[in-house]
């Protein structure tokens, strides 16, 4: 019997392909221990802030699409949400990339950190009646987010709140470190594998 067909059994759950590369990246996490694998996806979360901050400056987006994809699956894990890309329904869709029904939340996934592009997505977000079927609205930044001095934004009911519902990647890395070490491995495997997509995508 194939030793490693357990590794692939899981590769094959998580949706991917059962090449020598992706198989060897599954072999070497399940060997890690937390602090190995906390420090994996440190970096490969402040990496992608750093390459989506230079892409950025470029006026190269592409980046930001691929990010939305891998934070449907990211975020999913993290919080148990069943996530959308609503982006795959409508381009561009207004004021929000990501969407759970069921939960009720809502994520714009954006390299815009600015009060202002806050305070854009909850007007078209309240504009298209969004705040009728979801009672959280997050801004995920994938650059560092800005400190702001409000606490709360909104003219209508509906509103933001800037201390809680503003995330960067270093809010994720907090809330992975609390994980227990199967839910760490699954979310380290994601992390190696999407960078190795990314490089067969030739996105940087």
């Amino acid at each position: 019997m194939d030793s490693e067909w357990p590794l692939k059994l899981i590769a094959l759950e998580d949706g991917c392909k059962l090449d020598r590369k992706v198989i060897g990246l599954y072999r070497d996490v399940y060997t890690m221990n937390n602090e190995i694998i906390m420090g994996q996806i440190k970096r490969a979360l402040g990496g992608l802030s750093f390459e989506v901050s230079m892409s950025t400056s470029l006026n190269q987006l592409s980046i930001n699409v691929h990010a939305e994809q891998f934070f449907v699956e990211l975020l999913n894990d993290l919080f148990n949400y069943n996530l959308v890309n609503t982006n795959f329904e409508e381009q561009n869709a207004a004021s929000i990339d990501l969407l759970d029904e069921g939960n009720r939340v809502a994520i714009q996934v954006t390299s815009d950190s600015s009060l202002n592009k806050v305070r854009q997505t909850l007007h078209k977000f309240c504009e298209k009646k969004l705040d009728e079927k979801v009672d959280r609205l997050i801004i995920l930044n994938l650059i560092k987010k800005t400190k702001h001095k409000e606490t709360t934004l909104g003219e209508t009911d509906f509103k933001i709140n800037l201390k809680e519902d503003v995330w960067d990647y270093t809010d994720l890395i907090s809330e992975i470190n609390n994980l227990e070490i199967n839910k760490l491995i699954k979310m380290a495997i994601r992390n190696k594998v999407w960078n190795l997509q990314l490089v067969k995508v030739d996105i940087y």
